[in-house]
């Protein structure tokens, strides 16, 4: 399955964090489903650090 536009932007933001030694809260992303008008997919990091190699 082929991801959406969306998450695959969403996915690419992972990836590109996982890169650069993780995302440090506060980071609250959110990426619009191509297509649709009320799905979204959400990245919040409250604390720490996350996406990790």
């Amino acid at each position: 399955m082929k991801p959406t536009a969306s998450a695959a932007t969403g996915l690419k933001f992972i990836t590109n964090a996982s890169k650069c030694g993780g995302a440090d809260a506060p980071v609250s992303k959110t990426f619009m489903v191509k297509d649709t008008k009320h799905e979204r997919v959400d990245i919040e990091i409250i604390s720490g650090k996350a996406f990790l190699e």
